[in-house]
């Protein structure tokens, strides 16, 4: 999956954790787990991460955190998924009527998952 995202400079970074957060649930969501009682809402508070973690476990799942926000997604040894840090574009709108909207951002996203539809359309060899 890659996905290109426009928005204002200020919204950028939480912009790009929302879609990694999100992207987070739909893994685990995708591996069958019912995430209802610990994750009930799309944010995650640090009392459902704390509560998360044992969660995860059970199920030899591991999320691990590269500190400059990519994930890597763990079944035992397995890697399911991963997303890769953003990366930020700084984009002109030289038509923006007001000066403080001519730059934004042009958030990049990057994601790989087992999940992933990998079906490719080949010609028939008819």
């Amino acid at each position: 999956m890659e996905l290109s995202i426009c928005c204002d400079r200020e919204d950028g970074q939480s912009i790009a954790e929302e879609e990694r957060v999100l992207w987070v649930r739909q893994m685990l969501e995708a591996m069958g787990l019912d995430l209802s009682e610990i994750w009930p809402e799309p944010d995650l508070t640090v009392e459902q991460k704390r509560l998360l973690r044992p969660f995860l476990a059970r199920y030899e799942v591991v999320i691990l955190e590269d500190g400059e926000k990519g994930v890597e997604i763990y079944v035992g040894d397995d890697l399911v998924g991963r997303w890769w840090r953003p990366k930020f574009e700084l984009m002109v709108d030289h038509k923006a009527r007001d000066p403080s909207k001519r730059l934004f951002y042009r958030v990049n996203l990057r994601a790989e998952s087992v999940f992933d539809d990998d079906e490719k359309e080949t010609p028939d060899k008819n």
